[in-house]
């Protein structure tokens, strides 16, 4: 995910009172009824956080639900650094 996002031209900071931006993660999960019985299944949502400004700018998800606990960063479409 780190890759993802220095590919878009970010500079990746785990010191948030220097970031401009912030990202939050958040995975859902439940049971779904499957063929098979009762399964977990999650999904993965992604938003950036202005901190200057103190507002949403970007989000993406949820993304369809996938059997297993899982972060599914693969089906989240990350913004380039312009687009913010």
């Amino acid at each position: 995910m780190l890759r993802i996002l220095q590919n878009n031209a970010f500079t990746v900071s785990t010191n948030e009172s220097n970031a401009k931006y912030t990202m939050n993660t958040q995975v859902r999960c439940g049971q779904r009824l499957t063929m098979f019985g009762y399964t977990n299944a999650c999904q993965t949502e992604v938003t950036f956080n202005d901190n200057k400004l103190e507002k949403l700018v970007y989000s993406n998800g949820p993304t369809a639900a996938l059997p297993g606990l899982n972060i599914d960063f693969n089906s989240i479409t990350f913004p380039d650094c312009k687009d913010l």
